[in-house]
C-alpha cells in the first residue's frame, strides 16, 4: 500500500479527513451518483486488523516448496 503525508494534499482534502477523524464518520465520495470510495477514520485497531489481513494473504500468496 502507497503512503502520502496530508501534508502533500489540498487544503480542502486536509479538511475532509481532519473531520472524519474527528467525528469517526465515514465518508462517501460520489461522482454523478456513482461511489467511488468509501472513507473510513483509521483506528488502531484497523491497522492491527490490516497487518493480520496483509500476514493472511502472504501466507495464502507464497508458494508452497516440498
Amino acid at each position: 500500500m502507497e503512503h502520502i503525508a496530508t501534508s502533500e494534499l489540498p487544503e480542502t482534502l486536509q479538511q475532509i479527513f481532519t473531520e472524519i477523524q474527528s467525528t469517526k464518520t465515514p465518508l462517501t465520495v460520489t461522482h454523478e451518483e456513482e461511489s467511488l470510495v468509501i472513507i473510513y477514520p483509521a483506528t488502531p485497531q484497523t491497522f492491527e486488523s490490516r497487518i493480520l489481513m496483509d500476514y493472511k494473504m502472504t501466507q495464502i500468496l507464497t508458494p508452497c516448496h516440498p
